[in-house]
């Protein structure tokens, strides 16, 4: 009896409430048949509902942000992509180009010479 209304009154100034998990540590000894709490060595850990609500809710955040993410992700493969296809097609024009005025060039230096 002597235990629990220690632990009471610890539990009241530490806020926990009853929708709350504790765990408790403490040494004791028997002496004389009877339980000796050691109460300096009293342990008390608390496992907030609350805390585990907020955790979940932050997992879930944590998730909707991971799929918005790989959708970002996504449009940014599929653009990168697009601009190695245009890269691609400028450097076939630029290399059409550079054919068609050495043709045209060559040509020019022909018809002068003749």
């Amino acid at each position: 009896a002597e235990l629990n209304q220690y632990l009471f009154n610890k539990f009241q100034d530490m806020g926990v409430k009853k929708e709350d998990v504790v765990r408790i540590e403490a040494e004791f000894e028997i002496k004389d048949g009877k339980i000796e709490w050691n109460y300096d060595s009293l342990k008390v850990e608390v496992y907030k509902k609350e805390e585990e609500e907020k955790l979940a809710e932050a997992m879930r955040e944590v998730e909707e942000s991971e799929k918005a993410l790989e959708l970002v992700i996504e449009e940014l493969s599929k653009l990168s992509e697009k601009l190695r296809e245009l890269s691609d097609e400028i450097s076939q024009l630029v290399e059409k180009i550079k054919q068609e005025h050495t043709t045209l060039k060559l040509e020019f230096e022909k018809e002068e010479e003749s």
